[in-house]
């Protein structure tokens, strides 16, 4: 028969065991976190100068790539078509060269002033389309003096039966010594043959300095006219 003094070691025996198994439980690594890292902290540590930045979030363009894309279907500045004013060179319209034997050429004063400028306006009279480009020869007094082209538009464009093409004319600029002439010719390039032109408004002569100018050929009489007032 076990006596009471045996139990009661056998009870103080149990008692320290289990006393035993839960200090080394409190003490050794918790079995759900053991072997992991700390998450990282969303704010990243202070800076040397002791401000706390955020953290950047990753960046999805290539280093050195434009952070953007143009729009595609825009127009670019040198686009040609989308400046009105500059010079954009040829475009190419198929078609037949457009020759003097078909044109006439005739003079008018500028609606802006009185013989410092004139507008020159060239009239397809035959019976098919042509293609004109480039800038007219402009020539004074048997050609003693000569216009030379001035920045403005450079375009090739078709001219109908009917239909006319228009260069703008500056004879003279303020305050430069002028020559009276009587006589001027025209063609629709130099490559072409003089036409002689009667000068506008029924003058017996016009006054030039010693660089008159004149524009490219174009299909707007405004922008004829506009494009001689620009020097």
């Amino acid at each position: 028969m076990r006596t009471a003094h045996t139990i009661l070691k056998t009870c103080a025996l149990s008692g320290a065991a289990v006393a035993v198994l839960l200090s080394t439980a409190a003490c050794g690594p918790d079995s759900a976190t053991e072997g992991t890292k700390p998450a990282p902290s969303k704010t990243a540590s202070a800076s040397a100068g002791g401000s706390a930045t955020t953290s950047a979030q990753p960046s999805t363009t290539p280093s050195g790539a434009a952070s953007s894309k143009a729009p595609s279907g825009g127009s670019t500045a040198g686009d040609p078509g989308g400046n009105e004013d500059g010079n954009v060179g040829g475009d190419g319209v198929p078609g037949t060269p457009c020759t003097d034997d078909t044109f006439t050429i005739t003079a008018s004063t500028s609606p802006h002033d009185s013989l410092q400028h004139i507008l020159l306006t060239a009239t397809n009279t035959g019976d098919k389309p042509c293609v004109l480009g480039g800038y007219p020869a402009v020539v004074f007094e048997d050609a003693t003096h000569q216009a030379t082209v001035m920045p403005s538009q450079l375009e090739e464009f078709l001219v109908a039966p009917g239909k006319k093409a228009y260069a703008g004319v500056r004879l003279f600029r303020v305050d430069r010594p002028t020559t009276a002439v009587k006589k001027m010719g025209v063609s629709l390039s130099p490559d072409g043959y003089e036409q002689n032109v009667p000068l506008p408004g029924g003058a017996g002569f016009v006054n030039i300095d010693d660089d008159p100018k004149v524009t490219y050929w174009t299909a707007s009489e405004a922008l004829a006219v506009r494009q001689s007032l620009a020097e």
